[in-house]
């Protein structure tokens, strides 16, 4: 639905032909030019991106997916970290994201760095689309598309392919969201996979903002709507509900995990806010920032985004709509972009503490610059209303001249402060630099869009709705070239870590330690190839599911509470911990404080399953004081919670043999030949959704050793299974495939009421 506002009667046909010369099929063409001009290395698989998070965490978590569909299964749990813990349910792993068969299919790492640029390309078009729906104008939806898609935020959230295609549907959410709740019927149908596939992108932060971001369009956008506000928010709701379901697959999982995991609605400390000072960097791109190891420029209060620069020639157009557009969507996104700009300064703007009052659930979102994903949508979108008041002779020339000055001189008196009182470890030439060229950028910016307006010769009409996206395109590309330094992709691939013997999963693993892990945090790297490579042969995060090593930590947003702090007390005190619980957990390699990615061997490792005698019933504070102690032997007892004593049957007194162990990801299978009753321990991790069985008959999993497993055993010879299914994996699964049928029936029922009756037609004679 456009705003009603109309071309002005002096519109020359320059100007028309800004208003309808630039079409989805054009900009769709141009928009692929241009990703491959700022990316060409990358999308051609010479180079690779690599930097924060992309190698040591969404590349690693993107081969174990590969990796584990080629190996016919689904990737519920994740044996190589943390003693094991949920993987699918972690969702920001993509494990059943539609479009993740790119690099399932496809060979990495080029596959993953396609997924990410094609969802950046989505991202542009869809803000096209969207901008084009709601001003009517070409060249207005250019600049939204090409302002969103290369802004700093979606080029530095390339490192996270989750937050990539989460922001890459972002746009088609809110154009066909809204578009089902003013409409209804088919184009409800048509949001359902829309919103759906940005539900499984696995960005829950990003896909709540945008929902509640389109709720509030739905209510409130509209100068004049007949569609009541009630029945509008029950479409809404509706389609909501059923993007829900067909998500439930991965949606109950979630929750799942989520309740028994470490974050709840006091996870949040606060940390990363938006600081006043850098508000700065919406104007000058490198504005208060240092320059990390990786040579990347962050500001060094918040280091969660490198970039979120609009590009001052958005900014300009953005000021140019909110003074001369009345209509009430343009109010509405300014005013959200200034109240997200609130909450993402967090503490400092004092509205996020009084929100996280009323609304406790906030605490799950961590870090409150965040609260810029929304800004970075509303800037392009009030920018591209500010063309089209432009091209459409809404504002003067002199008002606009007044606007770009004020802005001009915002951004020199920022360089001035910057050069006078630099902040500790920026470097003020970088920020001269990159405050110049988006001055320059700005200064011919203006100027053409000056000449679009007067230009009447005919071979320079395509260019004047081409000129400020193309203009939009250069201010960002110079401000965000540090965001994503590049390696040879072949750093990514192969193994790079060779122990004696060989950690794999039925026993054996190794433990990074705090040390080493802090060694490697400070160490400055003197080239990317090293940033890459030494991360990769000490085995940190999860560049272990590279080499298909088990490994006690891990890199993840959730984790088993009660492992996870077994795991790093003891990775804290391993020169002074007994090697009790490191036996038990099958700590075979221990990385070395000084040379992080060289390792120490260790033997008396026990395997993943072991038969233990005798049983200690304790609390779990106390489970894990004994742990940490010297008497702790693993091959003699096990700690187990007072509720089990009822069910035990051991005195102690039996013996036996594991005979045979076939250990996969979600199942263990073992030959037990005992001469009495025993426990069986298993070294990983206990939560919901593992089930016990001996020869075929259900038997109780209890929690071990404070956050692990053991069974009883009676005497004879048994098989032994435990296998990964989680209720809530086939709830949830039974709840989408109804979903899916419900949706196909509900689209073919709208089809088939679309068709005309069959039948002769009557004439008028």
């Amino acid at each position: 639905m456009s705003d009603p506002a109309s071309a002005a009667p002096c519109e020359t046909p320059a100007l028309t032909h800004a208003k309808g010369f630039l079409t989805l099929p054009q900009f769709s063409v141009g928009l692929a030019i241009l990703v491959a001009v700022a990316f060409m290395g990358v999308a051609f698989g010479w180079r690779s991106f690599f930097t924060r998070d992309f190698a040591n965490f969404g590349y690693p978590l993107a081969y174990h997916v590969q990796q584990t569909y080629r190996a016919g299964e689904i990737p519920l749990w994740n044996p190589f970290n943390v003693a094991g813990l949920p993987f699918l349910a972690q969702w920001n792993t993509l494990a059943l994201y539609p479009l993740s068969l790119v690099y399932v299919l496809l060979p990495l790492p080029w596959s993953l760095n396609f997924f990410n640029l094609l969802h950046l390309y989505l991202g542009g078009v869809g803000m096209f689309c969207l901008a084009r729906r709601w001003m009517n104008h070409g060249a207005a939806a250019g600049v939204a598309g090409v302002g969103y898609a290369f802004g700093g935020l979606v080029v530095s959230a390339l490192m996270w392919p989750n937050n990539t295609a989460a922001l890459g549907w972002l746009p088609f959410v809110l154009l066909f969201g809204e578009q089902a709740a003013r409409a209804g019927g088919r184009s409800c149908v048509r949001a359902l996979p829309i919103m759906a596939l940005q539900f499984l992108s696995g960005a829950p932060e990003i896909t709540a903002l945008t929902w509640t971001g389109l709720a509030i369009l739905v209510l409130f956008a509209a100068d004049a709507d007949t569609v009541p506000a009630c029945r509008r928010l029950g479409r809404l709701a509706l389609v909501c509900a059923a993007t829900v379901g067909l998500g439930a697959i991965q949606f109950l999982p979630f929750l799942e995990l989520l309740g028994h995991s470490q974050r709840s609605a006091r996870f949040a400390s606060g940390d990363w806010p938006l600081s006043w000072s850098g508000l700065g960097n919406f104007v000058v791109p490198l504005f208060r920032t240092v320059q990390s190891r990786d040579q990347i420029f962050f500001q060094q209060n918040q280091q969660w985004v490198t970039s979120y620069y609009p590009a001052i020639t958005i900014l300009l157009p953005a000021l140019m709509a909110i003074r001369a557009e009345r209509a009430r969507r343009v109010r509405l996104v300014a005013a959200l972009t200034l109240a997200t700009l609130l909450l993402a300064l967090g503490s400092h703007g004092l509205v996020y503490d009084w929100l996280r009052k009323i609304l406790p659930v906030i605490g799950i979102m961590r870090y409150p610059v965040k609260f810029v994903v929304p800004v970075a949508v509303a800037l392009p979108l009030l920018a591209g209303y500010g063309v089209r008041a432009w091209f459409q002779n809404k504002i003067k020339i002199s008002t606009a001249a007044s606007l770009g000055i004020g802005v001009a001189l915002l951004s020199l008196a920022l360089l001035l402060l910057n050069q006078w009182r630099p902040a500790t470890g920026e470097q003020p030439d970088a920020v001269w630099r990159s405050g110049l060229t988006a001055l320059a950028c700005l200064f011919v910016f203006g100027a053409a869009l000056v000449w679009a307006k007067r230009t009447t010769t005919l071979e320079a009409r395509w260019l004047s709705p081409l000129a400020p996206a193309l203009l939009v395109f250069a201010d960002l590309y110079f401000a965000n070239r540090h965001v994503n330094p590049l390696v040879h992709p072949e750093l990514l691939s192969g193994r790079m870590v060779k122990l004696e013997p060989q950690p794999g999963l039925d026993g054996g693993r190794v433990m990074v330690t705090s040390a080493a892990q802090e060694r490697v945090d400070n160490f400055n790297f003197t080239s990317p190839e090293a940033a890459v490579l030494i991360p990769r042969r000490a085995l940190l995060l999860n560049d272990n599911l590279l080499e298909r090593i088990p490994k006690l930590d891990g890199f993840f947003s959730l984790y088993l509470p009660r492992a996870a702090t077994a795991v790093v007390r003891l990775s804290r005190q391993t020169n002074s911990t007994p090697g009790g619980l490191l036996d038990f957990l099958g700590v075979a390699h221990v990385s070395r404080p000084g040379k992080p990615w060289e390792w120490d061997q260790r033997t008396n490792w026990l395997p993943l399953v072991a038969i233990v005698p005798r049983a200690v019933f304790l609390d779990p504070t106390n489970t894990l004081s004994a742990l940490f102690s010297e008497k702790f032997d693993p091959r003699e007892l096990v700690y187990l919670p007072p509720e089990a004593a009822a069910q035990s049957r051991n005195d102690g007194s039996g013996a036996g043999n594991i005979l045979a162990t076939r250990v996969s990801a979600h199942r263990i299978d073992a030959t037990v030949k005992t001469d009495g009753p025993v426990w069986v321990t298993l070294a990983q991790a206990n939560c919901p959704g593992w089930r016990a069985a001996v020869d075929g008959r259900s038997a109780s999993l209890w929690t071990a050793n404070y956050a692990f497993q053991a069974l009883q055993v009676p005497a004879g010879l048994h098989e032994v299974r435990v296998v990964f299914r989680p209720r809530s994996f086939e709830l949830g699964a039974a709840i989408t495939i109804t979903s899916l049928l419900a949706w196909l029936i509900w689209d073919g029922g709208l089809r088939r009421s679309d068709r005309r009756p069959a039948g002769t037609t009557q004439s008028n004679g």
